[in-house]
């Protein structure tokens, strides 16, 4: 993104608004998911087909309306996936061991987070940002080989769940509210890191891609820890530690400038950050029954998306241009909070439900 602004001439207002589109597009699909007619591997497999084809197309695009059309629709290409694969994990594991094996996933994850912005750090030292982008998408099409040769298919949605009602109650928005609270620092701050970089403290674009790699390679230790408080202290329990330990980090944020102790703490928040997400989704495969899941699922991701991955982007891009890059710190320290809301709202709902 601070490539693209420097080409471009794009504030970090409409930097943000771009990164926000996209993830928009990937809330849609997350709710749509799960309804969708057709099963699971044709969803997940078109979904990264569509990102990958959205890539190379934003590579080519020259204005801000063509950019955000095309990031919309390579978000939703990734939204097809999240609902389906966390079904398959909660299917595969029971509630023992479940928060470990969403562990191993997430580990899984925040390595492609790592090597992402890695990639484009070194890319962008020989070949300028379109043609790194481009060539990113042999990534969505290795995706899709691994996907079709290994992950098992489900009944469509149609014949899974016809006429299954959809479960409304408080659980949701407390659910969405604790996902939303994790996704705004692993998703929507990384997203706007190298951005708050560059135009905060003048970091060049290639070292502030590389600095967003190496400090959410943290993440990878943050899920596997998160997978083991889980299960053996309770998702609730080490859900409000991990909240309460990014909040210090956050606020700790704030006072600093660029440099190692900067970089350290982002690295604490994110392993915090990180570990809740793997919490949180056990948490989902916990309170729902196997006929809801991926229905309930995707509506609880997209919301939480809309929260973590679509407002916090915009928001700290329209912080960062209006004020500085410590504002904008000071508005993601609203996260962790956020999530602490969301713990205490579903323990209310819980309880009146078991009342």
């Amino acid at each position: 993104m601070p490539a693209l602004s420097l080409e471009t001439g794009l504030d970090p207002a409409r930097i943000g608004l771009i990164t926000g589109t996209l993830y928009a597009g990937y809330a849609l699909a997350l709710w749509a998911s799960g309804f969708l007619p057709c099963g699971r591997r044709p969803a997940i497999v078109g979904g990264f087909l569509l990102t990958a084809l959205g890539n190379v197309a934003f590579a080519h695009s020259h204005s801000l309306g063509a950019m955000l059309v095309i990031a919309a629709l390579g978000g939703a290409g990734i939204g097809f996936y999240l609902p389906r694969g966390t079904a398959v994990l909660v299917e595969t594991f029971g509630p023992a061991t479940r928060a470990r094996a969403i562990g191993w996933h997430e580990v899984a994850a925040s390595l492609g987070l790592m090597l992402g912005p890695l990639f484009m750090g070194a890319a962008l030292l020989w070949v300028d940002w379109r043609t790194a982008v481009s060539l990113w998408s042999v990534v969505g099409v290795a995706t899709c080989v691994a996907v079709w040769r290994w992950v098992p298919d489900a009944p469509t949605a149609a014949a899974r769940g016809a006429g299954a009602r959809l479960p409304l109650d408080a659980r949701i928005p407390a659910l969405a509210a604790i996902g939303g609270a994790c996704f705004a620092i692993i998703s929507g701050f990384f997203t706007m890191l190298p951005t708050l970089a560059a135009r905060g403290w003048g970091v060049p674009p290639a070292a502030a891609a590389s600095f967003t790699g190496w400090t959410r390679a943290s993440g990878l230790g943050g899920a596997f820890l998160g997978g083991f408080a889980a299960d053996l202290a309770g998702r609730l329990p080490s859900l409000a530690a991990w909240f309460l330990l990014a909040l210090a980090a956050a606020a700790g944020l704030v006072l600093l400038d660029y440099g190692w102790a900067f970089g350290a703490l982002v690295m604490v928040m994110t392993i915090a950050a990180c570990a809740g997400a793997t919490a949180y989704y056990a948490l989902l495969g916990d309170t729902y029954r196997p006929d809801e899941r991926e229905r309930v699922f995707g509506v609880i991701a997209a919301a939480a998306s809309l929260v973590g991955s679509v407002a916090t982007p915009v928001a700290l891009g329209l912080a960062l241009n209006a004020f500085s890059a410590r504002a904008a710190l000071l508005a993601l320290a609203g996260a962790p909070l956020l999530g602490l809301a969301g713990l205490v709202a579903f323990r209310r709902a819980a309880r009146g439900r078991a009342a």
